[in-house]
Parts: structure tokens; sequence; C-alpha cells
């Protein structure tokens, strides 16, 4: 199966919203153009999906700008497909990159790099192995369409509403802050009180948090009420070293 049967099959190729760094050149308007570039030519980049709203606000002369959700690549073997992936986690920009090899799809979060984890969403390997024949039916969430609707985030949501009890809130908030504690950064000083250090700092991130999003007409809700282990997996921490501690969700208030 050919790249421009991928692009089909995810319905990339009939939509604006995908920046074919093969057929065209990088976008010198776009914010993210330096980033793309080096990812021309250090990652094996062929195109990048955004979410891109030109819509002009006349009031306070801001315009909303591009806002990459895949990067699709290309490797010589799966080796060379960890390191793109390395990279990409490296630029912090995007939150998927598909990676083709010339025998399966790799699909990697763009956020989470480990080469130690145990596990592969641990290490940021969301489907380790996709044959070209099912790309339409296992990268559903990413096609284009679930991209331009905003479903591509419902599968998450519905996870974290899961490990949140069941809060529906969660799955009905515009944003949802996971906050995360790494132990031995208090412990080296503080032992056993860093404890009680970590979570009254939390507190007050989420109190900030709530302060800013009042300020600008939004809503805030904290939740304390969740399953440790199940929202570590989501995220892909250890729940040793690092684990949750605290979630806070952001949308519009009714």
């Amino acid at each position: 199966m050919s790249s421009t049967a991928v692009l089909e099959s995810l319905g990339y190729d009939q939509s604006p919203n995908y920046l074919d760094m093969v057929k065209d050149a990088v976008p010198s308007s776009s914010q993210f153009s330096h980033v793309y570039r080096k990812a021309v030519k250090d990652c094996g980049l062929q195109g990048v999906y955004i979410i891109n709203d030109n819509r002009q606000n006349v009031e306070d002369n801001r315009r909303n700008v591009e806002v990459p959700v895949v990067f699709y690549c290309k490797a010589a073997n799966e080796e060379v497909s960890r390191h793109i992936h390395q990279r990409v986690w490296n630029q912090n920009v995007a939150p998927f990159v598909l990676v083709e090899t010339p025998s399966t799809l790799r699909l990697y979060c763009g956020f989470r790099f480990s080469e130690e984890a145990l596990n592969d969403r641990s290490r940021g390997i969301l489907k380790a192995s996709i044959a070209f024949n099912e790309v339409a039916d296992s990268l559903r969430s990413l096609s284009a369409n679930a991209i331009d609707s905003g479903s591509v985030w419902e599968d998450l949501g519905h996870e974290i509403t899961l490990a949140a009890l069941n809060q529906k809130i969660c799955i009905e908030a515009a944003a949802i802050f996971i906050w995360t504690a790494v132990f031995y950064r208090s412990k080296w000083k503080y032992e056993e009180r860093a404890y009680r250090y970590i979570y009254l700092d939390a507190g007050h991130i989420a109190g900030n948090l709530a302060l800013a999003a009042t300020s600008i007409g939004l809503g805030t809700c904290q939740i304390g009420a969740l399953f440790d282990d199940e929202v570590d997996d989501i995220i892909g921490v250890d729940g040793k070293d690092e684990s949750v501690i605290y979630m806070s969700l952001v949308g519009h208030p009714i």
C-alpha cells in the first residue's frame, strides 16, 4: 500500500487541513514552519494534519492559529521509526505521530517517549503494528472527519470518565488537566513531609487555573475522586516514581 493510499483511506488527500510536505513546500506563513522544516530533514515528515481556523476576531485583531494534530512520517525500518518518535517527542508539537515503514504502520504519542518503560503505552506506542489493509478501521479515530469534528478526543475522554468514577462532567468538559507528581523531586529535601507539600501545591495550581479560567468567562471543576492506577495507565506514568494526584476540568459554564 502506498502513502497515497494511506492518505486516501484517512481522507487526508481531499482535506485542506492536510499540509503535504512532499508535493508542496513547507508553508512559510505557518508559525511552525521551522519545526516542519526540521522534521522533513530529520524525521522523514511527509505531511501534517492540522486544526485550522482562519476566522479573524475584529475586536481584538487576533487570529486563531493552526494546531498540528498528526505528523505523518516515513522510516526505512522499525529502528528508524523509533528514532523518529523520539525526535518528534523532543519537538513537543504534535500529539500523534504516524510512521510508515516498508512492512507496517506504527502510531505513537508525540508527547510521550521512554526507552525504559515496561509496556507499550508508557513508551508512547499507541499501536505497534497496523496492517496497510486495516488503515481505515484501525485509524478511524484519526481520520480527517474525526479530527475536524473533534471526535478524535472522545476515546480518551471516555477512558478518563470511567477512571474518574464515571463522572459525566469529564466527557463534557472542553479540556482536562491531569496533575501528576514526580515524588523524588520533593522527597530528597522534605522526606516524608514531601507528600503534604505536593498535595498543597496541587491545590494551589488548581486554584490558579480556576482563577485564570474565571477571568475569561470559563468554569472549572476539580476532581479528586479517581482511580489512580487507571489514570496513570491512560497517561503513561508508572504510578511509583510519578503518579496522578488531581484533575481539573475546564469548560463553558451552563
